[in-house]
């Protein structure tokens, strides 16, 4: 028996239909992955730059929805990256960037200016020179 379902184009889906259903597996929702399957996760920033009990955090932290708790743990990486001597350049790169997009959503979801993106970029200049111990 064919799967009664209908195509994303419109047209009869021309699977077989699982026995004793009316669909096949996929309009059934029975393909991917199995719950827990973790086979494709991607090991990101995060994942490479985060202690075990940092990581922890960031899993309670993504139940809070705001931009600026993401901004903020940026903040944080950059400041512990530059505190370890061995990061690679590369490693701060992503971090900055990772930051000015932040930034620049929050602008844009805010209504700022960019006078207001230019004093918030200022002001973490401001705070990685202090920590280095650049600051006049």
């Amino acid at each position: 028996m064919r799967c009664e379902a209908v195509t994303r184009r419109g047209r009869p889906c021309r699977r077989e239909a699982l026995a004793g259903g009316r669909v096949c597996a996929s309009h059934a929702g029975r393909c991917g992955a199995r719950p827990g399957n973790r086979n494709a996760l991607r090991h990101g920033l995060y994942s490479q730059q985060l202690t075990p009990e940092e990581r922890l955090a960031l899993a309670t932290a993504r139940a809070v929805e705001g931009l600026d708790e993401e901004i903020a743990v940026t903040r944080l990486m950059i400041l512990r990256a530059l505190r370890q001597q061995n990061t690679p350049p590369a490693t701060y790169v992503r971090l900055v960037e990772a930051l000015c997009r932040q930034l620049r959503v929050q602008r844009q979801l805010r209504g700022g200016s960019a006078e207001g993106l230019a004093a918030a970029l200022g002001k973490v200049l401001d705070e990685v020179a202090n920590e280095l111990g650049l600051a006049p």
